[in-house]
């Protein structure tokens, strides 16, 4: 065995002690519970689940631990526990590195950074004395690097994996009460901070003291980190540019705004954007920011449980072409999953796209205009599905120059 020799105890009395759930354990014996029904319909007999830093998702979903750095793994073998390895281990000691977030009595923790943990994955993977288990899923594989990939599959004395990601993005893809709030929670945070930007699009402002104003404003509601770099572009040479790093230009009467921000809570995400004009927009302006409240606002009215989002992309074309903006729409930006990761589950890609909406789905939903010189129109707002439609969730208005 090849776990660390810590000074501080961290076995699982003493785990048991300190331990902090961001969930109820039957919460996390529900996701399992999916995972199993999942892999048993695939054919699967064992799945191992791989995140770092990257790639957080599928970890911190199953067991509870966050894998700010290195590298850590849950494995789901035939009737027994599921169990963690990892090497996120700050100072060889496990009671250092939040060890006691994970929920699972079988917890080993290896050497920081290193490759030993590779032993105890394929150990936890053979504890039924099967030398080579079945079909072994492995998710995580896109983040995983080669200096793991490689020997994991001689530990495991195989040639190859199969999709384990196919396993954990469908048991992931429709949201728990429990994950909802979380997600609503993220989503109110990052309204939030675009309200406080919004109210300080002032003259003599620049991008980067909004921005502040924004980040300091999320992380009072709530917000335990960022989702994503925040973008802030306005006015000038850089209207309709979109995503932007926010920068020392300072506004200018008339600029068009356009932000994007969003907030993780307990793992789980949000992602918002509105757009604006500081002061009086220019009519030009005025109409294109009008439209894109009318998009967003019309295609909202027509997505309903049962609908594919491929039918939404033809919906938004039709609405575009009405509205005279069909030149300015962009399919491409329509909208992603959001739970544990920025992107997931369901797919809104325009021509891959298969989906339908189903309840308890979340998502960023962001039909857009973009005219280059003028400016961005796009509401986006965190999405839940319910029986009765989409329900915007970040608090924030939808409509504003709509009249």
């Amino acid at each position: 065995m090849s776990l660390v020799k810590a000074s501080v105890p961290w076995d699982w009395g003493t785990r048991q002690k300190h331990m902090v759930l961001h969930f109820p354990v039957s919460e996390y014996r529900d996701r399992i519970a999916k995972v199993r029904r999942e892999m048993e319909e695939r054919g699967l007999t064992h799945l191992i689940a791989y995140s770092n830093f990257a790639d957080p998702a599928d970890v911190r979903w199953l067991s509870g631990f966050n894998t700010s750095h290195g590298d850590s793994f849950v494995v789901i073998a035939p009737d027994r526990e599921p169990a963690l390895v990892t090497n996120w281990i700050m100072h060889d000691e496990p009671m250092h590195s939040e060890i006691w977030t994970s929920w699972m009595e079988d917890t080993r923790a290896c050497p920081p950074f290193s490759n030993s943990l590779i032993d105890e994955v394929a150990a936890a993977a053979k504890a039924d004395g099967d030398p080579r288990p079945g079909r072994i899923g492995l998710s995580g594989q896109r983040v995983m690097p080669a200096r793991i990939l490689t020997p994991l599959l001689q530990a495991c004395g195989l040639e190859s994996f199969a999709n384990g990601d196919a396993v954990t993005a469908a048991a992931r893809r429709i949201k728990s009460p429990l994950e909802i709030e979380m997600v609503r929670r993220a989503s109110r945070a990052a309204g939030a901070g675009i309200g406080a930007a919004l109210a300080a699009l002032e003259p003599g402002v620049t991008e980067q003291a909004a921005t502040s104003i924004a980040h300091g404003t999320m992380f009072a509601a709530g917000a335990e980190q960022l989702a994503f770099e925040s973008s802030f572009s306005s006015g000038g040479a850089r209207a309709g540019m979109k995503h932007c790093t926010p920068s020392w230009k300072p506004f200018e009467a008339g600029d068009a705004v356009f932000i994007d921000m969003g907030a993780i809570v307990h793992g789980y995400y949000s992602d918002v954007s509105r757009c604006a004009a500081v002061g009086e927009p220019s009519p030009e302006l005025r109409r294109l920011l009008a439209a894109g409240e009318v998009l967003f606002e019309e295609l909202v009215k027509l997505a309903k449980p049962g609908r594919s989002f491929a039918d939404l992309h033809e919906d938004a074309i039709r609405i575009a072409r009405d509205l005279g903006y069909e030149k300015y729409y962009m399919p491409g930006g329509f909208g992603h999953g959001v739970g544990c990761m920025l992107f997931e589950r369901p797919s809104l890609r325009y021509r891959e796209t298969t989906d339908i909406l189903e309840v308890g789905m979340t998502f960023a939903f962001e039909p857009m205009f973009v005219q280059y010189g003028v400016g961005t129109a796009v509401v986006e707002d965190t999405m839940l599905v319910t029986e009765k439609g989409i329900e915007p969730l970040s608090g924030l208005p939808t409509k504003v120059y709509a009249g």
